[in-house]
């Protein structure tokens, strides 16, 4: 067998498993249209995988809403909820809707997000939070809460993605 016959072969495989489970492989992350809510700033929108807030600006983020694009890998909606300043944990949110305050100088110093739908268990949302004096958080995925409740640490920026689960 030469080099180039395995690389024919696992092709022909992965042909052979999509067209047996009628499933289309999906290769590519999909990132979230988020609309934040800053201090001082109002409503910004980011539509990438980068940041959407501010970073090391001391400038809180108040709230947001999350969006996947109306083209998707599949049958997938969020759901999120955050921990806002002095209110605590609010009730989950459905995708598109407002989690948060605005004008009332409440921040955010968490959040969570994770997925709904027939196809969840084949993608995970993964997301970070910067923190204020911390920084970047780890990633998180699927529910797992991101930031701070006590001792509270202001959200500045966050970033979300969803990819196919490993």
């Amino acid at each position: 067998m030469r080099a180039g016959d395995s690389c024919r072969a696992v092709a022909f495989f992965c042909i052979l498993a999509v067209s047996v489970t009628g499933q289309s492989p999906v290769r590519l992350k999909v990132t979230a249209h988020i609309t934040a809510h800053l201090e001082n700033n109002g409503d910004v929108e980011c539509r990438t995988e980068n940041w959407c807030g501010t970073r090391d600006q001391s400038r809180k983020l108040e709230g947001f809403s999350i969006k996947l694009p109306p083209r998707r890998p599949g049958d997938i909606g969020l759901k999120y909820k955050c921990h806002i300043q002095d209110l605590g944990d609010t009730e989950p949110k459905p995708e598109g809707e407002f989690c948060g305050t605005r004008g009332q100088s409440k921040g955010l110093e968490g959040f969570a997000i994770w997925l709904e739908g027939g196809d969840a268990n084949r993608f995970t949302v993964a997301y970070q939070a910067w923190l204020h004096d911390l920084g970047a958080t780890g990633v998180y995925r699927d529910g797992q809460f991101a930031g701070t409740r006590n001792p509270s640490r202001r959200l500045e920026a966050l970033r979300v993605w969803v990819e196919p689960r490993k």
